[in-house]
């Protein structure tokens, strides 16, 4: 098959002029009170419900708003930034492929409240990972070079993150890692037996997380290992989609099916 020089977006998936978080009139040393605290709970909450209706990109938006006005109220909250970089990260690939500058915009955005999010803690997943998809996406949506450019950035920060929590978003930084070595071309790192390794990876930590079958089916279909790649793309229709991901399982049972013809034609 013929193998795209290009970074994945997993994304799967993740934003480019910088968004600064509106301060109020008063110190940023000084602690929100226990009401403003609760407060931000809540419109997080609401950008959480709105963010679960995302199959609407307007739903995303509206998320992103209820987040941002969080953090008015509490200007680091940690929890409000990388939401935020991950509802960029979500809204750049409902974008149009042909939309190429609001791409870019989107998850440069999503990168910028990644990087937000990590200053507030770097020692949790979140940022690392929202920061890796929304590079990678951003480095696909600005070309070839510059998504080889930005190779070794991706892999570093995936690594990262699966160091701190490799259950994340479901095994998301395996996921990445092994889409980066699937996508890469041999001269610039690409290894599909190191990509498979790292996907049969994510599919035993996370197995309801649809796109790691996707990913792994697409990387056997490139090593020709069509038996294998049919099973995997056959229980991606079946499977019941995990209400964590249900619009992202919505589309990868669209990718299986049609990923499916090939294999069968491959197989006659």
């Amino acid at each position: 098959m013929f193998k795209k020089i290009a970074l994945c977006t997993i994304v799967f998936s993740l934003l480019i002029f910088p968004v600064f978080i509106k301060a109020q009139a008063k110190s940023e040393t000084i602690k929100p009170s226990l009401s403003a605290s609760d407060d931000a709970q809540a419109l997080i909450k609401d950008g959480d419900d709105f963010y679960a209706a995302r199959d609407d990109a307007r739903n995303v938006l509206k998320a992103i708003d209820k987040y941002k006005v969080a953090l008015e109220i509490d200007q680091k909250n940690y929890e409000a930034t990388w939401r935020i970089s991950r509802a960029y990260y979500f809204y750049g690939t409902k974008l149009s492929e042909d939309d190429e500058d609001g791409r870019k915009q989107t998850f440069d955005k999503g990168m910028h409240w990644a990087k937000i999010a990590m200053k507030f803690n770097n020692n949790r997943v979140d940022g690392h990972f929202w920061l890796g998809v929304n590079l990678g996406s951003w480095g696909e949506a600005n070309g070839v070079m510059k998504s080889l450019s930005i190779r070794h950035d991706l892999e570093d920060t995936m690594l990262k993150a699966a160091k701190l929590d490799e259950e994340y978003e479901g095994a998301g930084s395996y996921r990445v890692l092994g889409r980066l070595k699937f996508r890469l071309p041999g001269i610039f790192g690409g290894d599909n037996d190191l990509s498979i390794e790292y996907l049969r990876k994510a599919v035993k930590i996370a197995p309801t997380h649809t796109m790691n079958y996707i990913f792994l089916a697409e990387t056997l279909m490139d090593e020709d290992e069509y038996v294998e790649a049919k099973k995997l793309l056959e229980k991606v229709i079946a499977m019941e989609p995990d209400p964590r991901w249900v619009p992202e399982a919505k589309r990868d049972k669209e990718d299986a099916k049609r990923l499916l013809k090939e294999v069968l034609e491959e197989l006659e």
